[in-house]
């Protein structure tokens, strides 16, 4: 069980980089049990961190640890950080277009997504640390795309 986690945003430093940071300033019983590395962190349109969205991102990184399932490409850390990637823009994707649930290989024109509800999905992409913008989202066919 995550007790503590620790969602990180730094520059090309993985996962052991971080925790070897931490064990030089923190003693051990106060280090996180788990440690998300990602690109950004996830902002409000304010600029103030989004706490609601961070701990989306983490616990779709921990449902997916749990379940022990990777994508196609391999089994490591980076596979699980995008498939928490994806399980963000399927919840975006859900939000806009107004639906419950979205597959990560559902086809996004067949929900409804337009440029217009591109922009939407990619702020709310954005808000949780993804690096998404409108066109991404208007040109990919699936959320795992």
């Amino acid at each position: 069980t995550v007790q503590l986690a620790s969602l990180v945003a730094t520059d090309g430093l993985g996962e052991d980089d971080v925790r070897a940071a931490l064990a030089e300033h923190l003693p051990r019983s106060s280090a996180p049990d788990l440690v998300v590395v990602v690109d950004a962190l996830p902002t409000l349109v304010s600029g103030k961190p989004d706490a609601r969205a961070a701990a989306r991102v983490v616990e779709a990184y921990v449902a997916r640890a749990a379940a022990g399932t990777r994508s196609e490409s391999g089994t490591g850390e980076q596979d699980e950080l995008l498939d928490a990637g994806v399980e963000v823009v399927q919840h975006a994707v859900a939000q806009v277009v107004g639906v419950a649930d979205v597959g990560a290989d559902e086809d996004l024109l067949a929900l409804g997504v337009d440029s217009v509800s591109s922009i939407g999905i990619a702020a709310r992409c954005r808000a949780a640390g993804l690096a998404v913008g409108p066109a991404d989202i208007h040109t990919a066919r699936t959320p795992r795309e």
